[in-house]
């Protein structure tokens, strides 16, 4: 955890480094869960295309239902028992399946773009390769029970939250000017989400999270949080 500090340079911040560990302890041992999960599964991406397809293809459908505006009535309806089941009885539930069915619908394209290039290679060696475990990122939000569990949502949802806890920073990636020489995106934050992965590997197969990624992650989450909340006014 002071290796974690000391990359964010934040050094006129007291951070409590045993609270620090505990909360990032929580996202290290779901990673090495869906490590082992993963691991243990080969798809074929002529198979895992299709299942992503499947399951596009319903998430689109089930947001389009709840978006409709033609459809308020029937909406009302469903929302009625919807928030009855959670304890504050606030939008904010909606708004995360929202968020869910959105985050699913990316991650599934991923997954179809990946199968595609991996069915395309298969082609030109004249045969059609058994796949590597497909990246936990991707696979997580198809296969695992929690369907935000991407990378973007980990670092905009997860790591995004803690850093503001313990550090009294809001989560930011400020990118350069389009003048300057270098315009990787840079930050406390950029700096932090890189030190947990170099020190902990929250995201198995991957040897670090690039300064862009961040910043997308960050970017896509907020402008997902302004369209709910302009779908709600």
């Amino acid at each position: 955890m002071k290796r974690i500090v000391e990359a964010v340079g934040l050094t006129a911040v007291n951070v409590d480094l045993a609270a620090l560990g505990a909360d990032l302890d929580r996202l290290r041992v779901s990673a090495e869960q869906i490590r082992h999960t993963s691991s243990s599964r080969k798809v074929f991406p002529t198979k895992r295309k299709r299942h992503a397809e499947t399951v596009k293809s319903h998430a689109k459908k089930l947001l389009s239902a709840l978006s409709s505006s033609h459809e308020i009535d029937t909406l009302l309806e469903f929302l009625s028992p919807f928030y009855r089941r959670h304890q504050d009885g606030s939008p904010k539930a909606y708004g995360e399946l929202m968020l869910s069915l959105s985050s699913l619908i990316q991650d599934a394209d991923q997954i179809i773009s990946e199968a595609n290039a991996e069915i395309q290679q298969g082609k030109e060696a004249g045969k059609l390769p058994e796949s590597s475990p497909p990246p936990f990122y991707s696979l997580r939000s198809l296969f695992w029970h929690n369907p935000h569990a991407s990378v973007s949502w980990i670092i905009a949802w997860e790591l995004a939250p803690i850093f503001k806890k313990h550090f009294g920073k809001e989560a930011t990636a400020s990118t350069p000017s389009e003048g300057a020489e270098d315009r990787t995106p840079r930050g406390a934050f950029v700096q932090f989400v890189q030190a947990v992965q170099n020190y902990l590997k929250l995201f198995p197969g991957i040897n670090a999270v690039s300064p862009h990624t961040i910043a997308t992650a960050l970017g896509r989450t907020k402008s997902q949080r302004d369209e709910q909340n302009h779908d709600r006014k």
